[in-house]
């Protein structure tokens, strides 16, 4: 749900994001982390943007508490991420 709300964003065009739960230090369970991989010509996208659409679609429960932005050198945003046999992206262990 969340992976289509922030691929839905205009302002991640071309980019690929990926969530997944990371632990914390001194903590139980996990958290929400969203990585967005952007082509390395795509623009920085505006974070309050980014923001403000994931308050309007989701409940706060449901917001990554995380957001990583890797610019990719390849070009192409699917060529960064690691994948699984089912080429699938892969996820936190």
């Amino acid at each position: 749900e969340v992976e289509a709300v922030l691929g839905s964003m205009a302002v991640l065009q071309k980019s690929h994001a990926v969530v997944y739960g990371i632990e914390l230090p001194n903590s139980d369970g996990r958290v929400g982390m969203s990585s967005i991989f952007l082509e390395a010509a795509a623009p920085y996208p505006d974070l309050h943007v980014i923001y403000s659409k994931l308050e309007e679609e989701l409940p706060s429960h449901a917001h990554p508490r995380f957001l990583r932005v890797v610019r990719c050198a390849t070009g192409d945003s699917r060529n960064e991420l690691e994948t699984t046999l089912t080429f699938k992206p892969k996820k936190a262990a």
